[in-house]
């Protein structure tokens, strides 16, 4: 259960040591060796050189294609939260100079009550199994 190990087989490569550590030990690892190490693992599928430019091409292509589709979404849901929240937009020129421009937040009105209820419905709800314990030595358990 309790091998020792011996210190010099084992080496701990993703810092390099200490100046104190190499001065003292007689073993110091080649830091060359350390920084040469490349930090992703060899490819499982060998690409060559025009199939590897075709599919850079092709992950841009996707990439790009993904954050146009989203830009929508991220204007819409924009939309929603000034909607949601109502601000005031301060005094106003129309129908007169001075009037009153608080907005009834209306989408809140709506999904507010929603949100509450779905809250207490998921959250709130009865345990689905009831335990009874049958020795006084289970009652910690099933509290």
């Amino acid at each position: 259960m309790g091998t020792s190990i011996d210190p010099l087989q084992i080496q701990f490569e993703s810092a390099p040591p200490l100046k104190e550590e190499i001065a003292q030990d007689s073993y110091s690892p080649n830091p060359s060796a350390i920084a040469s190490k490349d930090p992703y693992p060899a490819a499982v599928v060998q690409l060559s050189d025009t199939q590897l430019e075709s599919l850079k091409v092709f992950v841009d292509e996707w990439l790009q294609s993904l954050k146009s589709s989203q830009q929508p979404l991220l204007s819409e849901w924009s939309f929603q939260e000034e909607q949601y929240r109502a601000r005031s937009m301060g005094p106003q020129t129309v129908p007169f100079v001075g009037a009153c421009g608080d907005v009834v937040p209306v989408v809140a009105m709506a999904v507010d009550p929603v949100h509450a209820r779905l809250d207490t419905g998921i959250f709130k709800a009865d345990p689905v199994f009831v335990l009874k314990a049958l020795k006084k030595k289970m009652l910690d358990y099933t509290q």
